[in-house]
């Protein structure tokens, strides 16, 4: 840091390259930037920073999910919104690898009820069947709410959103899954929102029963 009084600086308040200009206690003082860090952080400081790579890297697998899921934010503030509600999914061991819990995953936010759906997995085919049930509950339980899978393959770090029936039908939808995912793999996730996609409900975990 210097202290300096040049004229043509005398009120200048910007940054070139990486030296800072600024006022302080009216002295203009020049400073460099911090461009390395030579502080390797504490072992919370380096688990909190090996959540965030984990989150970062699921937030843009989920993406496609996000917009139907954290309506109310903005594309940015739904990356902050999925980091923030699944840190408590991530767990980090004592040599920083992180495991995740996926069942506790949370790919949707809002006060709607959460639907009522089953999911099937046949493996010989490759295809999920949808069990849904039919809900009429009140202000946040609609028949025309609109029920979306997420269906997450963790290797190929991908989504695929199904539509499913309106919450107030009853029946099956099916889906059958890529050639190159790993079946017994996928993670299933299950959300609605109102007719018109400006509000969501909680995330509800669909454990994936074999066929018989």
């Amino acid at each position: 840091m210097a202290i300096f009084d040049p004229f043509i600086f005398k009120n200048l308040r910007k940054s070139l390259g990486n030296i800072t200009l600024c006022k302080y206690n009216d002295v203009n003082v020049m400073k460099t930037k911090i461009t390395q860090r030579h502080d390797p952080g504490t072992p919370a400081v380096l688990a909190q920073r090996a959540r965030m790579r984990e989150a970062g890297k699921l937030s843009q697998a989920f993406a496609p999910a996000l917009q139907k899921g954290f309506v109310k934010h903005r594309l940015k503030n739904r990356f902050n919104a999925f980091t923030s509600e699944n840190m408590a999914a991530l767990e980090v061991d004592e040599a920083y690898q992180v495991t995740i819990h996926h069942e506790q995953l949370k790919c949707s936010a809002g006060i709607l009820v959460t639907p009522k759906v089953q999911a099937t997995l046949n493996t010989e085919s490759g295809k999920i069947i949808f069990e849904q049930q039919e809900q009429t509950q009140g202000a946040f339980c609609l028949p025309t709410d609109t029920v979306f899978a997420v269906i997450y393959e963790p290797l190929c770090r991908t989504v695929e959103i199904v539509p499913l029936r309106d919450r107030g039908e009853s029946g099956s939808t099916s889906f059958t899954l890529p050639g190159d995912w790993d079946a017994e793999k996928v993670h299933i996730y299950c959300f609605a929102t109102n007719k018109n996609g400006s509000i969501a409900s909680n995330t509800l975990y669909l454990p994936l029963n074999p066929s018989l």
